[in-house]
């Protein structure tokens, strides 16, 4: 049997996979494009190699040394624990210094597209690394002020105990950045799955295991189990345009097997309603914003909960309709139709511009609905926005596994792109029988625009590195 080669060829678009011919056949009766043989089948690698298993071995040392680590009471620091405060390094170094590192990257990204000689910055992969330079000197200067202004908190409040000094405060805030940095970048050279989704996931499943949900019933664990499980199981189906074999009015399939990853809203529309009361309380109590910044750094979404200030049911009908909103935004039809015309240039545009809006839809609502469930959760004391991080992590994780485990080692291709032009980039690679994951997409989608603090990379063989990099060179920049 010989192979199409083209990865446009409008079979190959439609189904996923290069058109199959007869060896006397010369040309793809599809896109008249000559064939090629196929390349000999390599031998069968075994299931768990040795490189798979360091691998392995190495992600859960990191994973306990960091749980261990934030549990860990920070010496000194009597004073805060005589005012309620919890002292231990997760809640006064590791918290603060991943949200701060969170906020500065989402203010150097938006402000990389405001200014207009900044925007060539977010379209290569060397400008994305400048602009996260700037965002970690932004973090360490966010925590310097925080450090400062908990010191004067803590000079103002009523205790027995002398407050630590500011350069203890400071170091120990400011050298927290630095350690979520090296952890993160050692999983990323020798562990398995994105080394920011590791630090984000094991402050997460500290945050669950010393949070109130366990603390006041063990036995709950089971079903913040079950719940990570069916949620991973949602978020691991692809929203798909159209029923699988459906057709469209004229007979021809309406499906190009193109799909998008839920949520397409990311967790923003909760995070936003969620901000309204926190905002509001910090404004109500401005004297000591070093304490109440303490009190507060929870981390994003796990400190989602109900509104004290709308009722139940206008709460969930702000979050569906931001959801809606924010759906549009990340994955609109034309934005949708513009990445895979990147990834696909010899794809038909009514082709694509079908398959967009049907998987607009049905994503958008899907999204929604997830949304809907997780506030539900919420209502009801149960962290449902922390377990949706988990749920996430535990689908990048296996999604990982199982392609190394088949595809033998991976090499990391960074992308400067967003999450949709990265899915027709790694589909491109799929359809040309090359082996191809975006690394974390599934923790990505929870934040979508929000996200370039966690980098977005596609898993390809080390055979195939050069043809990564020259579709990355080759697609329109900057992408949003």
């Amino acid at each position: 049997m010989r192979r199409c080669p083209n990865p446009g060829c409008s079979f190959a678009v439609r189904h996923g996979f290069a058109a199959e011919v007869n060896d006397s056949v010369e040309r793809c009766p599809s896109c008249d494009t000559p064939v090629t043989a196929p390349e000999p089948e390599a031998a069968p690698r075994s299931a768990v190699s040795g490189a798979l298993l360091g691998r392995l071995a190495v992600f859960a040392s990191l994973l306990v040394a960091l749980l261990g680590f934030a549990r860990l009471p920070i010496p000194g620091y009597q004073a805060l624990a005589q005012l309620g405060l919890d002292t231990s390094f997760a809640a006064l170094g590791l918290a603060p210094a991943l949200v701060w590192l969170i906020g500065a990257t989402v203010l150097i990204e938006l402000g990389a597209l405001l200014i207009r000689p900044a925007r060539a910055l977010r379209s290569s992969v060397a400008g994305r690394a400048r602009l996260r330079g700037l965002a970690i000197l932004l973090a360490l200067a966010g925590l310097g002020v925080q450090a400062y202004l908990l010191h004067r908190g803590l000079a103002r409040a009523p205790i027995m105990l002398e407050p630590p000094g500011l350069l203890r405060i400071v170091l120990t805030m400011a050298a927290s950045l630095p350690v979520l940095l090296a952890v993160a970048a050692a999983n990323d050279r020798w562990g398995l799955g994105h080394g920011v989704s590791l630090v984000v996931g094991g402050l997460v499943l500290h945050r669950l295991l010393t949070g109130p949900t366990l603390a006041a019933d063990p036995s709950a664990a089971l079903l913040l189990l079950a719940l990570v499980v069916g949620l991973a199981i949602w978020l691991a189906m692809p929203s798909r345009a159209t029923a699988s074999g459906r057709k469209s009015s004229d007979g021809r399939p309406s499906e190009l097997g193109l799909g998008l990853t839920i949520p397409s809203c990311g967790l923003i529309p909760a995070l936003l309603v969620a901000l309204i009361p926190m905002v509001r309380a910090r404004l109500q109590t401005p004297a000591d914003p070093g304490l109440a910044l303490v009190h507060g750094a929870g981390l994003g979404p796990l400190s989602v909960g109900p509104s004290s200030l709308l009722s139940p049911i206008v709460e969930l009908s702000v979050i569906v309709t931001l959801a809606l909103a924010f759906a549009w935004l990340f994955t609109r039809p034309s934005l949708l139709v513009d990445r895979w015309r990147q990834a696909f240039p010899a794809a038909q545009l009514s082709a694509l511009e079908r398959e967009a809006n049907g998987l607009f839809r049905r994503t958008a609502l899907r999204s929604a609905l997830l949304l809907t469930v997780l506030q539900l959760l919420v209502h009801q004391q149960l962290p449902g926005y922390g377990l949706a991080i988990l749920a996430a992590l535990l689908v990048d994780f296996a999604s990982e596994l199982r392609a190394r485990s088949r595809d033998g080692e991976l090499v990391a291709v960074e992308l400067p792109s967003d999450l949709v032009g990265a899915e027709a980039l790694a589909a491109a690679l799929r359809i040309e029988q090359r082996p191809a994951l975006i690394q974390g997409s599934h923790h990505r989608a929870l934040y979508h625009g929000l996200g370039p603090w966690l980098p977005l990379r596609v898993l390809v063989g080390e055979a195939d590195r050069g043809r990564a990099e020259q579709l990355v060179g080759a697609a329109r920049q900057p992408l949003a």
